[in-house]
């Protein structure tokens, strides 16, 4: 027997600790299309194709300072706060009939970084001191910054699914990452 079908829903995030605080947690949209193939009963695999997204990102900011030295010292400052990043999922997965209704399985996810969401601002200042007054600020929304972020993002899962009506089911899955999102280095954070 084969399947195709469609999934929508969210997933929830624990995200990590930056040098000020958790980053990246909360909910996320997920969707895909996904096609099951079963090898017998009770054996199954899957693959498919999905949309899914890292949000809720408050601590990922970088910041690039061009000092002028002119009767004194001004600094040209641009900050790249990130606020989402869009990817594309490639999930494999195998799967067990348990009952008429349950599966449960493991199964990998590749995913792809397509763009990510931030805010630039862009000012001036005459200090060193980060709440010195911003001169000529200006703040625009922004598509397109990834340097820093790891292009493919590897994980590895498990999963509940049961079926509730017929062409509906619900489906719990745990994920683990095996990749780093973002370049420490890069971002200035461990």
């Amino acid at each position: 027997k084969n399947f195709l079908f469609m999934e929508a829903g969210a997933a929830y995030l624990l995200g990590w600790t930056g040098n000020n605080g958790n980053d990246a947690d909360g909910f996320n949209l997920v969707a895909g299309v996904n096609f099951q193939h079963y090898f017998g009963n009770s054996f199954s695999a899957q693959i498919g194709v999905q949309y899914n997204s890292i949000g809720n990102m408050t601590q990922t900011t970088h910041t690039i300072n061009t000092v002028n030295y002119d009767f004194g010292i001004e600094k040209d400052i641009t900050s790249i706060k990130y606020q989402k990043l869009h990817y594309v999922v490639a999930p494999i997965k195998l799967a067990l009939n348990a009952g008429k209704d349950n599966i449960i399985g493991i199964g990998c996810n590749v995913a792809y970084l397509l763009n990510s969401e931030s805010k630039k601002e862009k000012y001036k200042t005459l200090s060193s001191d980060p709440n010195a007054i911003k001169n000529d600020l200006t703040s625009t929304k922004e598509t397109g910054y990834v340097q820093g972020f790891n292009p493919i993002d590897v994980q590895v899962s498990a999963f509940y699914r049961r079926k509730l009506y017929k062409g509906l089911s619900v489906n719990a899955e745990f994920i683990f990452g095996l990749t780093d999102t973002k370049n420490n280095t890069f971002f200035k954070s461990n």
